[in-house]
């Protein structure tokens, strides 16, 4: 197995984080801040966990394994978390570091996620 690349820490937490730490208590940006770091830094984590699980691959098989790599094309612009490659095949991994409990409705097409009493909808991962 060959990790092509380090995974550091996101740039937009970085940013958060630097900006949070640089206003005054009272400007209006520091609770939307205060609600997106924890966000970045669980989402940073679940990546990181990823990682540490593609670490149990058979070492005998030949995976390179690229994280955080960004596609550009004159239409579009996505990135994937995580890209390991196989001689086979490659898999996209997008790591979304979640709690609740989720199922997903097959008339709808729809997952649901429920935490407590609490229930949010998400689009179908599988279709």
């Amino acid at each position: 197995m060959n990790f092509i690349n380090e995974r550091k820490v996101p740039l937009r937490l970085r940013q958060a984080e630097a900006l949070l730490n640089r206003l005054l208590r009272n400007h209006r940006k520091v609770p939307e801040l205060e609600k997106e770091i924890p966000k970045r830094r669980k989402g940073f984590r679940g990546e990181k966990h990823v990682d540490y699980h593609l670490t149990f691959l058979p070492k005998e098989k030949n995976y390179s394994i690229i994280r955080d790599i960004m596609i550009e094309t004159e239409e579009v612009t996505f990135q994937m978390d995580t890209l390991p490659i196989s001689p086979k095949y490659p898999l996209i991994i997008d790591a979304n570091n979640v709690s609740g409990t989720f199922h997903i409705d097959r008339h709808t097409e729809q997952l649901r996620c429920t935490i407590g009493e609490n229930e949010q909808g998400y689009s179908n991962p599988i279709s």
